[in-house]
């Protein structure tokens, strides 16, 4: 659909071009306009008009219903402005409209993977074990098993399962998946 929205809006600039320019052939130039926007605009801004007919039947407001009106009312008015052969089209500015929204939209998209991605990869570096150590010794207990004032183990080189104190021994931290800091940071009791 956007591949769709792109050759109309490049197709339609170039006969809205000539038409800015005098071109003799005006009323044929503006019914090419016409049969060129007239399926590519509805067939490309169908998740536009979709979205917009959804949020209608659900009696709720959406960004999409101003924006599929206008696109439906431009349409209409352009058109009906051909087949009556006064008045300005807007054909042109219609199809970039829907070209940007439909760009926006997949970059939008893009965007979300990419950070749904990130998030995704933190998750699998955060530990789901830790070493509790009570008064029987070293138990390996799931994270959720930990509890205010309870002791763990932390060994050298190991990702540090949950936030608290430090009681004994020294050491560096690489806490930068929680500050963004580039090199450890020394902590001790």
């Amino acid at each position: 659909k956007l591949g769709v929205a792109a050759a109309a809006a490049g197709n339609l600039m170039l006969l809205a071009i000539a038409l800015y320019a005098g071109a003799t052939e005006a009323a044929l130039l503006r019914w090419m306009s016409m049969l060129v926007a007239v399926p590519a605009i509805g067939y490309a801004a169908m998740p536009i008009l979709g979205t917009a007919l959804g949020a209608l039947r659900a009696k709720q407001l959406h960004l999409d219903l101003p924006l599929s009106i206008g696109i439906v009312a431009g349409l209409a008015w352009s058109s009906a402005n051909v087949i009556r052969r006064t008045g300005e089209i807007y054909f042109d500015s219609i199809s970039i409209l829907v070209f940007l929204l439909l760009a926006s939209r997949w970059l939008i998209l893009r965007h979300q993977r990419r950070a749904s991605s990130a998030a995704e990869m933190l998750l699998a570096l955060t530990p789901s074990r830790a070493r509790r150590i009570d008064d029987r010794g070293i138990a390996d207990v799931p994270i959720d098993a930990i509890a205010i004032g309870d002791r763990v183990l932390v060994r050298a080189g190991e990702t540090i399962p949950v936030d608290g104190d430090v009681a004994t021994g020294r050491s560096a931290v690489d806490a930068g998946l929680l500050t963004g800091e580039s090199r450890p940071a020394d902590v001790a009791p």
